[in-house]
């Protein structure tokens, strides 16, 4: 009866394993060499950074998407430094605040979107003279960077 029950258990701690990929399957083998197979592709992240994000790092893989919105449409994007890295996905996009804001104080967004083309680095910079109504920009409020740090799929 012991032995029955070891056995079951041990079948299930197995099953389990591989269900949770500590064990690899027929498809893939630990070190991709092998049987010829190759591992399942990590499907593509969309990632987002806002006004919070300016001067930090963010850490995408090849295939990912970046989205970045700024919340002021005074802000201007630049291109991306490195567009072999990063591409641009488009023009951004200036969306006005639809009510509450006086004319002249900037509310609304400005939306960025680029793409991980390839390993490497690049960085995201935006720029902007005003900071509110008739309000110039003084010291680093007047500009905005992101370091893009793209890294291979797997």
């Amino acid at each position: 009866m012991r032995s029955n029950a070891a056995i079951a258990i041990s079948a299930a701690l197995c099953a389990l394993a591989t269900a949770c990929g500590a064990v690899p399957g027929p498809s893939a083998s630990p070190s991709g060499a092998g049987s010829g197979s190759t591992p399942s592709p990590r499907p593509a992240a969309a990632i987002t950074a806002a006004d919070a994000a300016n001067g930090h790092t963010v850490t995408l893989h090849v295939g990912d998407s970046l989205t970045v919105t700024l919340h002021s449409t005074y802000w201007g994007f630049a291109e991306s430094s490195n567009s072999v890295v990063l591409v641009s996905d488009g023009v951004p996009a200036v969306s006005p605040s639809p009510s509450g804001c006086v004319p002249g104080q900037g509310c609304g967004t400005v939306v960025a979107a680029f793409d991980a083309n390839a390993v490497g680095t690049a960085v995201v910079r935006a720029a902007r003279t005003t900071c509110g109504e008739a309000l110039r920009c003084t010291g680093g409020a007047g500009s905005y960077h992101l370091t893009v740090k793209v890294i291979s799929k797997t």
